[in-house]
């Protein structure tokens, strides 16, 4: 196969190991050419070791008067030091390139049959989406004939459809009847009917709360303690209501998305705003109570003063 390869050394990058050493990449920038696979260009990072290894594995190749830039004692990390490695290693790999018994060993350190194995898959996957973008067009031009072959049909003095026409409808019809509804819209209007039942029930749910109030047992005595106990289907009743509306009104806003969620994860949802509630109820209950407690306590004590106060008046 007849192709074309350039290659240059552009630049080097100094990188900071987790130990905190520095470490320098010299960047090769590849260029290859060929009828099969078109122009590919891409660039490859090798460290000093990796072509101090390849050129010890292909010096008897190299002209004999080719000068490796070996390490020095001193400034090795210096700016000039590495720009002379540059001009270096770039050498090295041109006498690679003419030399073409080391072409393998060229190919594996600039990591040639990787990058075109790469951008062929890249083109098959680019072909593919074409493909597939040229199917569903053609399935939507598809579409739109069997939509204007049924209204003319229609318009023409009730002539019978030809008989792929009516396959092809008859195919359109089943596929959306069985589609279904999705498992949001499912939940969604679950969660409507439990809603629409839950507000049936509301004012006889209101009556039973009014009765089982601490205003309307005050008289007698009872404890909210008590009450719960004697009403506990009413207390249950209102939560099981209150926290079914509520997590229908957060799904219908938004701010609870059950597109995804499992039936598990939405039964703890209610149950923990079925709990959440009763306790507030509850706690409501025994301080509307203390309230009202106060309140019959204090009463003699203000009629007393109230009557010490007139007799006071009377006496001046």
């Amino acid at each position: 196969m007849v192709y074309r390869l350039g290659i240059s050394l552009t630049n080097f990058k100094d990188l900071t190991s987790p130990s905190g050493e520095i470490l320098t990449t010299y960047v090769i920038r590849v260029m290859y050419n060929s009828d099969e696979d078109g122009k590919i260009v891409y660039e490859v990072e090798k460290r000093y070791s990796e072509f101090k290894n390849t050129y010890l594995a292909v010096k008897d190749f190299i002209p004999a008067d080719y000068k490796f830039p070996n390490k020095s004692i001193f400034n090795n990390s210096a700016q000039f030091t590495k720009e002379r490695r540059l001009r270096g290693f770039e050498e090295l790999l041109h006498h690679m390139q003419r030399a073409e018994n080391v072409r393998e060993e060229l190919h594996s350190f600039l990591e040639l049959d990787y990058n075109i194995a790469k951008n062929r898959t890249k083109q098959i996957n680019l072909h593919q989406s074409r493909t597939a973008s040229a199917v569903s067009t053609a399935s939507v031009q598809s579409e739109t004939d069997l939509s204007m072959a049924s209204t003319v049909a229609s318009s023409s003095h009730n002539e019978p459809l030809p008989s792929h026409v009516n396959a092809l409808a008859a195919k359109k019809d089943q596929l959306s009847t069985s589609s279904g509804l999705p498992d949001e819209m499912r939940v969604r209007k679950s969660l409507q009917a439990v809603s629409q039942y839950l507000i049936s029930k509301e004012n006889e749910s209101e009556a039973h709360l009014k009765h089982a109030s601490p205003a309307s047992h005050r008289s007698s005595g009872v404890s909210v303690d008590d009450m719960i106990r004697q009403n506990p289907k009413v207390y249950l009743f209102f939560a099981a209501k209150v926290s079914a509306l509520t997590y229908v009104i957060v799904v219908l806003l938004g701010v609870v998305d059950i597109s995804n969620a499992a039936s598990s994860q939405i039964i703890l949802t209610l149950l923990a705003l079925f709990l959440l509630v009763l306790l507030l109820r509850i706690r409501y209950e025994r301080h509307v109570a203390t309230k009202a407690n106060q309140t019959t306590t204090a009463a003699p004590g203000d009629v007393r003063r109230a009557s010490a106060a007139a007799a006071h008046k009377k006496n001046m």
